[in-house]
């Protein structure tokens, strides 16, 4: 059974980066920190067992800790933190929630959470990471794939994300959210969505995802929402197809429960 430690003499805790790993759910008990080369480090993290480090670099010798007692443990990070990456690597099966996004200074989130697939639940309300990296694989590309355990999208959840170009693959895999929050995506001036719910499993769609205005700019709907026939996604999906010159091969393949699967193109089922 998991021992839950909190540790909350760290001040501007709105800023920090507050997450809980069990470490039964990985291989020893420890945790090693996402960081990527390249980018800038200068953060304390509390380790949630009554201990903290300084990191300044993404080989500083604190960023792995061990726990003396393995068990679940809340952790907080404040300070410059520019990139985060599991990758599907590393402790990545040891994250079970986050409480808080803070603000770190982040240039880079691509493939954060890709293969947390403990993670249960997310902060309520907007999430405050906002890349600057840009590109296809830049962004949010893929930053909860395989999360599929992941329970939901929060309200209001992608509302900063104005000048986020990727979404790619971004919810790929999530097997266990069953709905998409409406305007998830009104606010948003993306380039490309693709993959961005693939293989997720009977979502239900909102009345209103995107603002249709701003589809122009978009470049790829690729596999928008490719699922196998048995998990097609249920109610009727705004007419993105009229709105932009995307490539969107696939995008609805097997969505065939949609109310208005007859009216999607060719090219985009």
């Amino acid at each position: 059974m998991g021992l839950f430690f909190g540790h909350n003499q760290m001040s501007g805790v709105d800023n920090d980066f507050v997450f809980t790993i069990d470490t039964t759910k990985g291989t020893g008990d420890s945790f090693t920190l996402p960081l990527r080369n390249l980018f800038v480090y200068d953060f304390i993290v509390d380790w949630g067992d009554g201990n903290s480090s300084e990191i300044t670099s993404n080989t500083d010798p604190d960023m792995p800790h061990t726990y003396a007692v393995g068990g679940v443990y809340q952790l907080r990070i404040s300070g410059k933190c520019e990139a985060w990456s599991f990758s599907r690597s590393g402790d990545c099966l040891k994250l079970i929630s986050i409480e808080n996004w803070g603000s770190l200074g982040l240039k880079a989130c691509d493939k954060a959470f890709d293969g947390c697939s403990n993670l249960l639940t997310l902060p309520s309300g907007s999430i405050t990471w906002i890349p600057i990296t840009v590109g296809a694989t830049g962004g949010y590309y893929r930053m909860f794939t395989s999360c599929s355990k992941l329970q939901s999208i929060p309200l209001n959840f992608l509302d900063l994300a104005i000048s986020v170009q990727s979404f790619n693959s971004m919810f790929w895999e999530c097997f266990a959210i069953r709905s998409i929050p409406e305007d998830l995506l009104y606010h948003c001036n993306g380039l490309y969505y693709s993959g961005m719910f693939r293989s997720t499993r009977y979502i239900v769609l909102p009345s209103r995802i995107f603002d249709l205005s701003k589809l122009s700019v978009a470049s790829s709907f690729t596999n928008f929402m490719d699922t196998a026939a048995a998990y097609s996604p249920t109610g009727t999906i705004q007419d993105i197809w009229n709105y932009t010159t995307a490539t969107s091969t696939d995008a609805f393949n097997n969505c065939t429960a949609i109310t208005n699967y007859a009216d999607i193109p060719l090219a985009w089922k």
